[in-house]
This record gives structure tokens, C-alpha cells and sequence, in this order.
């Protein structure tokens, strides 16, 4: 274990921000390319690193005498099983002196050695880091997060570019609405496309699209008329805590309407109702 190299991720990263540069630089599409190529290695980095440290965090679990071999054995899918467990509340193989396995007894056992004065910023550092791998784990156990990562190490399978995107009732059906009454959601000059399998028979009707786009708009539109714009943008994509840390935008996207769109909209009152 002494020779894991924590500062190779920190050498990917720095090393593919470096090639970032500027939105349009000059020497023609292959020179834009270079900043949109920096953006997916970070993000396969990233994925990489995520990966690494869960490895290290459930190891530590299971085979907390014997890490390496652990190491050398698993599979990806054993990580997302723990993950999904120990989200679900659910028992597995632990070495933990617990009879379920959480975020938290995870961090009190790695920071077990640390020992301070301020027992409150001890609890604190603990709760802080359980927070984070939480996150973390969540993100990467994602199946969105492993078609992108499978796409981009498989021989660059994606289309990276920016997008934007904005919507706006439309004063007839089937018309586009007016620019005056479009509002934006954000966007960013960097991004990607990717495929992605589905079951045959599962794409969603154009119906069921335009209430889930009708709901967003209509949520947007409340905390816009309160807030701002930029405030209901940075809402819908940030985790949120009545949300169990995760994004309103995600939620529509891929919930079902009946189900999450009421967890969006009470916890779009409960912002506005807090400020």
C-alpha cells in the first residue's frame, strides 16, 4: 500500500486543465479541439479517481488485513452492489464492527487514529468526509456515469461540444415561443454526447416529454419571479438536500413524473419559503 501514488490523478488534472486555452483559439478545428479533448480526459480521469478511492473505502471494509489482494479481485459491479447496499440500509460481508454498514462508520474507522482536543471539530471532520464519499459514491455508481466514461475510453465514442438550453410556452401548439418569453437553463461551452442502450419500446412519448418540460418551466418560472434567472438555473442543477442530494433537473429527467414531480415542486416551495 505504500506505493499507491495519490499524485498521479493530481498530475492528469493539472496536466489536462493546462490544455483548457481559450473558446476559439487560433489554428483552425484542430486547436479548438485540444480544450473539448482536455474536458473528457478530466472527466475519464475523474471517473478513474472516484473509482480508485471507493475501491480503497470498501476494501477497507471487507478486507481491511489483506487491502491489496482485495484490490486485485474486485470487479466494478461489486462496488455498485456495496453502494447500492449501503445506501438501501442493507447487510453484506463487513469486517466493521457494525451489523450495517454506513457513510458514517466508514469515516469514523479511517479517521479512527485521528484524536484532537475539539471533540466537536473531530465529529465534524467525520460527518464532512461521510458527506463527501456519499456524494461521490452516488455519482459514480450512476449508469449515466459509466455510459459516458464506457464511451469516452472506447475509442472516444461521444460528440464533445457545448450546449444551451432554454424553453418558453408557446403561444400556439407546435410553434416555437417568442424569444421574449424563452427562459434560459444554462449552458456551458463544454459538454459531450453519447449513445446509450435502451429497451425496445421504452423511448418516452412526446407527450410525456412536454410534461416534464411543462413542470420544469412552470418551477423555474416560480423561483425566477422570487430570485432571479441565474438563482433558479443554479437551483435546478444543484443537489438538493430535500431531494436526498440530488439535482431537480436529474429528477425530471429520469424519475417517474408522478412520483418526483410532487418531491420538485415541495422542494421548489421550501426554497422560496426559506429564501
Amino acid at each position: 500500500m505504500q506505493r499507491l501514488d495519490p499524485s498521479y490523478f493530481e498530475f492528469l488534472a493539472d496536466a489536462y486543465a493546462a490544455q483548457q486555452g481559450e473558446p476559439n483559439p487560433p489554428g483552425g478545428d484542430d486547436a479548438a479541439a485540444v480544450p473539448m479533448h482536455a474536458a473528457l480526459a478530466l472527466r475519464t480521469a475523474y471517473v478513474h479517481a472516484a473509482e480508485t478511492l471507493l475501491a480503497l473505502l470498501l476494501g477497507s471494509v471487507q478486507a481491511p488485513d489483506c487491502l491489496l489482494g482485495w484490490m486485485h479481485l474486485y470487479q466494478p459491479g461489486d462496488l455498485r452492489s456495496m453502494i447500492k447496499k449501503i445506501d438501501a440500509y442493507e447487510r453484506f460481508p463487513s469486517k466493521l464492527n457494525a451489523t450495517r454498514v454506513t457513510w458514517e462508520q466508514i469515516a469514523a474507522s479511517v479517521f479512527s487514529p485521528l484524536v484532537l482536543d475539539d471533540k466537536e471539530q473531530e465529529a465534524r471532520i467525520e460527518r464532512n468526509f461521510a458527506d463527501l464519499w456519499r456524494h461521490i459514491a452516488r455519482e459514480w455508481a450512476r449508469q449515466d456515469t459509466t455510459s459516458k466514461y464506457n464511451s469516452i475510453k472506447h475509442g472516444l465514442r461521444t460528440h464533445a461540444g457545448g450546449f444551451r438550453l432554454a424553453m418558453g410556452v408557446e403561444d400556439r401548439p407546435r410553434e416555437r415561443a417568442a424569444p421574449a418569453r424563452m427562459r434560459s437553463f444554462g449552458g456551458s461551452r463544454y459538454g459531450s454526447s453519447y449513445c446509450e442502450l435502451r429497451p425496445i419500446g421504452s423511448r418516452e412519448t412526446s407527450a410525456g416529454v412536454q410534461r416534464r418540460l411543462r413542470l420544469a418551466l412552470q418551477v423555474a418560472d416560480a423561483i425566477a419571479r422570487v430570485d432571479r434567472d441565474e438563482v433558479a438555473r443554479t437551483w435546478f442543477q444543484g443537489l438538493n438536500p430535500q431531494l436526498s442530494d440530488r439535482s431537480p433537473a436529474r429528477l425530471l429527467r429520469e424519475g417517474d413524473l408522478d412520483e418526483v414531480g410532487p418531491e420538485v415542486v415541495g422542494a421548489a416551495r421550501a426554497f422560496l419559503a426559506g429564501g
